[in-house]
């Protein structure tokens, strides 16, 4: 998983943000932002900002967040499988990785989803597989 690490840091008046591959980078942006913040309001006060007042946080890409926090994938095995199936059903197949994508969870559970769809015989006929996606044909 691709990360990127976020400094930022909160003042009475703007939030300033510092972007990197590691903390040392994002630490770096964020400095040169404030420095270059400081040279355009021409503030000479060297303890305008505190560097110990910085919050580091580590950002998933590809991932979503509500609130500065991660949206938790779906934690009910029931809700999953249901929109896993619903997923499938109404795009006439998927592969393991648009249903990770589409719900928002770990492409190893989503191919565990559908291999447990596939082994439920009282609501499908058969299941096939063609291309790489997983095709359910519904008892009538």
């Amino acid at each position: 998983m691709t990360t990127l690490i976020q400094a930022r840091y909160d003042s009475r008046n703007f939030t300033f943000e510092g972007f990197g591959e590691t903390e040392i980078e994002a630490r770096k942006a964020l400095l040169e932002g404030l420095n270059r913040h400081a040279k355009e309001y021409r503030t000479t006060d060297p303890t305008w900002y505190n560097s110990e007042d910085f919050q580091i946080r580590v950002i998933r890409l590809g991932s979503a967040y509500r609130d500065r926090e991660l949206v938790p994938a779906f934690r009910n095995p029931d809700l999953k499988r249901d929109a896993a199936w619903r997923l499938v059903v109404r795009d006439d197949g998927a592969t393991a990785d648009e249903v990770a994508l589409r719900l928002n969870i770990e492409r190893e559970d989503a191919r565990e989803i559908l291999e447990g769809l596939a082994a439920k015989r009282k609501e499908i006929a058969s299941a096939y597989q063609k291309r790489g996606k997983v095709y359910f044909v519904i008892e009538a």
